[in-house]
């Protein structure tokens, strides 16, 4: 039996996920709040095989289970990625919204997303309506100061 040196720790592969800090913000306009369920999909890309590499749904859910986004609030969230999805760089997010609830339409003005691993920070502007008519899901690239 092989023992193993006391600085050596075996975690379990989702040590290995990527853990988000995620700020919605919903818009001013009339009946802008929604209490539809949302989700979010971040997407980077492996720089040295070019692979596009998504975080799967992560549903947008406090801690309370509420999935409520008032209108003119600012909601916070954490989210962790599947086991061995880790994101680089993200360069865009996909946002979705079911259109369930008794007020499903849904003014999103932003969203901004933390890694707390690395710190690295985007946000995305929508700034429209996501509903049934329109669409209930978006997919937005990160704001860029130029």
């Amino acid at each position: 039996m092989a023992v193993l040196p006391a600085a050596v720790v075996l975690l379990p592969s989702a040590a290995l996920a990527e853990t988000f800090d995620v700020t919605v913000k919903t818009g001013d306009a009339g009946h802008a709040g929604t209490n539809a369920n949302v989700a979010i999909r971040l997407f980077s890309m492996m720089p040295a095989s070019q692979t596009v590499v998504d975080s799967g749904k992560l549903p947008l859910v406090s801690t309370h289970g509420h999935n409520d986004f008032p209108r003119n609030s600012v909601r916070k969230f954490r989210v962790t990625t599947p086991a061995n999805v880790r994101l680089k760089n993200v360069y865009g997010l996909e946002v979705d919204q079911d259109n369930s609830g008794s007020e499903p339409d849904w003014f999103l003005k932003s969203i901004e997303v933390r890694s707390v691993d690395t710190g690295m920070t985007k946000t995305f502007l929508c700034d429209a309506w996501l509903n049934e008519k329109i669409g209930t899901k978006r997919y937005l690239k990160p704001y860029e100061n130029f």
